[in-house]
């Protein structure tokens, strides 16, 4: 049988006449319903093209107009139809009512519901550019709502659910000189029920000198009577950078150059951060329902000054809030056997002062994230620190007050102006109160203790600083105390050469320092120091006795590389006081320590006079070092300049004063100075300037010889051998000054001021001056005598 089986007879008909009838019918039949059928098929084909033709147009059209009813301008560069939704590429969608917000979206798929209602929006890739301040922004969108552009342009309740992801935000100048903010990797869900969620790859933002960065962060929302509330929030990372130097770099864009921005005014940056700060807790409020609680883990903070930063985290970060106030809390993790450290800061939602508390310890400073070598700290896991402490920022950002105590033990820290090496062991106590201006204008120390060891020390003061002054108050105290729990409370690095040094005795001191840089004369520098101290007990290496004999002591070359030199009595070099000018003795005492013969290797009046013009300069042009300590500086320590050898100097000061006479300090002085860059000893200076003996130094020689001792590296002779005018003026005046205090007569200042000196020449020695005091002058600005040497 065939596909197609014959129709069943008419019983009426034959069989014949019934076939024929049959079959023609059929064929009819068929043939009109093919017409039919290809009609409706032309129709449809025509229909489907005219619809391809102008559903993009249609569409782009419908866009604009529901951009229009939202307030918007919106500008597909393409549009095409898709299988049940509309596709649109490279859409810019701006506001003349939001002129800081621009966007362009790369791909944006509309699912059309009734009447081209879109039941359904997604959006995938795309940049958004911010510009203006969070106050700014905000004006623009309420500004946008009252005039009637509502968020739902169809006036039904039935919100449209809206899927986002991929897009990328620029913020530029949310807060003054904060540069710009990014999002990368935006997300954004809208739920048909209202509810929201919101999440990014990774995060940049500024506050003032804090940046801040959240990588792989969530937060959902639902909605309460028109409000947003904050439902969950998580995150990969969380960290916080604070920079203390005032400078902040702007992250990099995709497509952007780094910038650097230059530090504000302590005191607008101060401002601003606490500006910031409100508009941070007023949006965090807004959010949460008192009471409700945000915790965060994992998060790091830096903070970094110059090349120098410490590490905290990582941390727990909970925020919570209560009916007038948000509550942070910042708890580093530690190990099970430590005391946790807590950070907490309350922040009222209107208007008033932030408080900040830190408790807790001890707790060593690597279960805090501190990092061995940060900020200098050495043995981190060993070191614990203890803190109970109350801060309180003002409302208007400008000041902060603190209180409390801190406790620091067996810290060890790295710093080249503390030492050389690495001192370890330090223990510290700090207990007191204060406020401080954020600008430096203002500066109350209240009560501040001190201990370091078994030494404690008291002080309190004001400072206030305005346009080119300072001013201020300070009195320190340190109580009686043994000379020898001085020496064993410092920590053995920061006092190396003193090991095996014993001291008896004790030391007290009182002072008082009031001053303004505007009066320098009224400065006034009153102190009682009650030192008792002897040494008892002197390492081989330290003894003075070594050098009655030859020794030998590594020196700089010309070169500038450390040489060794043999010294001392007996040595080529070497010269008697006895047959050195006494021109030299008067040359030293007035140019380098007008009280030696009378001060037991401290000046007080030098230190005195030395705080006074260092205020008035506004820097340090002006040491108060004596010959003693000089002397002990060359004969025992390096050039560096750290606490270190201050504080050995000081006793090494001690010890000579204590076991040589000064005819004695002052020979070895004047045997070991430097004169010239590796150019040691009065014999071979006197050799080398003036082809003279030390003997034969006449007057103005010697004023020439100790004047430039402070900085032995310049020379003050001109090209012909002859002195510089300047420094030949100075030496007169110089010469007047030994005259007036005595150390010369009236025949030795009339020499020496008809004298001519020049390099390479001797002269005849001038007559012994008499003993006498003197005064101080100001050389001429190629040099400074008296300051604090190499």
């Amino acid at each position: 049988m065939g596909p197609f089986f014959p129709k069943r007879p008419d019983p009426r008909t034959g069989p014949f006449e019934s076939a024929t009838a049959g079959s023609a019918s059929s064929l009819i039949e068929r043939a009109v319903r093919a017409r039919r059928i290809g009609a409706v098929l032309s129709v449809i084909g025509a229909v489907l093209a005219v619809t391809l033709v102008v559903a993009g147009p249609l569409a782009k059209s419908v866009a604009r107009s529901r951009g229009r009813a939202l307030g918007l301008s919106i500008e597909p560069l393409s549009s095409s139809l898709r299988l049940g939704y509309f596709r649109f590429r490279g859409v810019s969608v701006s506001s003349s009512d939001l002129p800081g917000i621009a966007a362009t979206f790369d791909r944006v798929d509309v699912y059309p519901g009734f009447l081209f209602g879109s039941s359904r929006l997604e959006v995938h890739g795309g940049h958004v550019q911010v510009r203006g301040s969070y106050d700014e922004i905000e004006r623009e969108v309420t500004a946008l709502k009252s005039r009637g552009h509502p968020s739902n342009a169809s006036g039904s309740d039935r919100v449209t659910p809206i899927v986002a992801d991929g897009v990328d935000v620029a913020w530029s100048g949310a807060a003054p000189r904060t540069g710009t903010e990014y999002a990368w990797g935006m997300r954004y869900v809208r739920a048909a029920d209202g509810g929201e969620s919101l999440g990014v790859d990774l995060v940049r933002a500024h506050m003032a000198n804090i940046d801040v960065e959240v990588s792989r962060g969530d937060a959902a929302f639902r909605h309460d009577h028109g409000r947003r509330i904050l439902t969950s929030v998580s995150a990969e990372g969380i960290s916080g950078t604070l920079r203390l130097d005032g400078e902040t770099e702007e992250p990099k864009a995709k497509v952007d150059d780094s910038k650097t921005h230059k530090a504000e005014e302590p005191s607008a940056r101060g401002q601003r951060l606490r500006a910031e700060l409100d508009h941070v807790v007023a949006s965090l409020a807004g959010m949460l329902v008192a009471p409700g609680k945000i915790e965060l883990a994992g998060a790091r903070f830096t903070v970094l000054d110059g090349e120098d930063k410490l590490d905290i985290g990582p941390a727990s970060i909970a925020l919570e809030r209560e009916t007038d106030r948000v509550k942070l809390a910042f708890v580093p993790s530690a190990r099970e056997a430590s005391t946790p450290l807590r950070l907490e800061a309350s922040v009222p939602t209107a208007r008033g002062p932030v408080d900040v508390d830190v408790v807790g310890g001890p707790v060593s400073l690597e279960a805090l994230g501190v990092k061995e070598g940060d900020m200098g700290l050495r043995g981190v896991d060993r070191a614990e620190v203890e803190i109970k402490g109350h801060a309180r920022w003002s409302d208007d950002g400008r000041s902060i007050g603190v209180s409390g105590t801190s406790t620091v033990s067996d810290l060890g820290l790295f710093h080249p102006k503390l030492a050389p090496e690495p001192v370890r062991g330090i223990a510290v106590s700090v207990a007191g109160d204060g406020s401080f201006a954020l600008d430096g204008s203002h500066a109350d120390l209240s009560t501040v203790e001190v201990t370091v060891g078994k030494i404690r020390l008291e002080t309190h003061g004001t400072l206030d600083r305005g346009d080119g002054f300072a001013r201020g108050s300070l009195h320190v105290d340190i109580p009686l105390a043994a000379c020898s729990d001085v020496l064993g409370s410092t920590p053995s690095a920061l006092v190396p050469l003193l090991q095996g040094l014993e001291v008896t005795g004790t030391l007290a001191f009182s002072g008082d320092l009031q001053f303004d840089t505007r009066r320098p004369g009224d400065t006034r520098i009153n102190w009682d120091a009650a030192n008792e101290c002897r040494v008892t007990r002197v390492p081989e290496s330290l003894s003075p006795d070594r050098f009655h004999h030859a020794w030998v002591r590594t020196v700089l070359g010309q070169d500038g590389v450390p040489v060794p030199l043999e010294t001392g009595p007996g040595t080529e070099t070497w010269v008697p006081l006895t047959e050195i000018s006494p021109f030299m003795q008067t040359a030293i005492v007035v140019c380098e320590d007008s009280r030696f013969f009378q001060h037991d290797g401290f000046d007080a009046k030098a230190i005195q006079d030395s705080i006074r013009n260092n205020l008035k300069a506004g820097s340090f042009v002006r040491g108060a070092s004596t010959v003693s300590m000089q002397l002990a500086k060359n004969l025992y320590l390096g050039r560096e300049k750290t606490l270190s050898r201050k504080l050995q100097e000081a006793v090494l000061t001690l010890l000579l004063e204590q076991v040589l006479t000064k005819e004695q300090i002052l020979e070895l002085y004047l045997n070991v100075i430097e004169f010239a860059p590796g150019l040691y000893g009065i014999g071979p200076a006197a050799s080398y300037y003036f082809r003279s003996l030390p003997k034969n130094i006449s007057l103005a020689q010697a004023l020439y010889l100790a004047s430039i001792l402070p900085n032995p590296k310049n020379r003050h002779f001109m090209p012909d051998g002859t002195l510089s005018d300047s420094w030949s003026e100075y030496l007169r005046k110089l010469m007047v000054i030994s005259h007036k205090i005595r150390r010369i007569d009236d025949h030795d200042l009339a020499i020496g001021l008809a004298e001519t000196v020049r390099f390479g020449m001797a002269a005849d020695p001038g007559s012994v001056p008499s003993d006498g005091d003197t005064a101080e002058v100001a050389p001429p600005s190629d040099g400074y005598p008296n300051a604090d040497g190499p």
